[in-house]
Formats: C-alpha cells, sequence, structure tokens
C-alpha cells in the first residue's frame, strides 16, 4: 500500500512538472492579425520563431514570405522585399518600414502549441 501511495504521489509531480514545461512543444504557431492599416499588412504568421523561419505576411496586395532576422522573448524582426517588421510580443505591437515609410499598428496576437 506504502508503495502504491508513493507511486501514485510521483506520477503526479512528473505529469506536473512536465505540463508546466513549455520547451516540449512538438508545434508552435504565432499569428498577428491587424485591421485595415495605412502599411496594408492584414496577418503575420510565425510556424517557428527561430532565426531564418519563413514568416507569411498578408498584404492587401497579396502574400509575401519574410526571413525572420532577429528573435528573443520580447521582439521579432522580420525582412522582406522593400519591407522591415519589428513586433513587439508583449504589446503586439507592429512596427513597419516600407521603403522609405514607417508606420505603427497594434494587431491581435494568437498562439497556437500542440
Amino acid at each position: 500500500m506504502r508503495t502504491l501511495v508513493r507511486t501514485r504521489f510521483y506520477l503526479a509531480a512528473g505529469i506536473l512538472l512536465l505540463s508546466a514545461c513549455d520547451e516540449f512543444n512538438r508545434f508552435k504557431q504565432e499569428k498577428y492579425e491587424c485591421a485595415w492599416n495605412p502599411a496594408g499588412i492584414l496577418e503575420i504568421e510565425l510556424r517557428s520563431t527561430k532565426v531564418d523561419a519563413d514568416a507569411n505576411i498578408v498584404t492587401v496586395e497579396g502574400n509575401q514570405i519574410g526571413k525572420l532576422v532577429f528573435s528573443d522573448d520580447r521582439e521579432l524582426i522580420i525582412e522582406a522585399p522593400e519591407l522591415i517588421i519589428r513586433i513587439d510580443r508583449d504589446k503586439s505591437l507592429i512596427k513597419a518600414t516600407r521603403v522609405t515609410r514607417y508606420y505603427e499598428m497594434r494587431c491581435r496576437k494568437t498562439e497556437f502549441k500542440m
């Protein structure tokens, strides 16, 4: 009986520790959906937040693929043809530079983890 209680305790403790750990995700997607804005950016989708990952950028002119050139817990930087995007991950604030014009917009962030 004592062994059974101890086994259940260790099993429950292990499950609790693993469920709190974010590093064991097999898949993570981060998406920013923006209302209409002068920059024309409607959505930014990242299937990976590692440097050199592709970012799908949906604009009023069509889709573009950008490269993630910087990533940490607070900020992402994406470069695409004639476009540089800086994303504040905490505030969902997007700062975009298209050629020589600067735009700032707040978007809605959604995350999917599995």
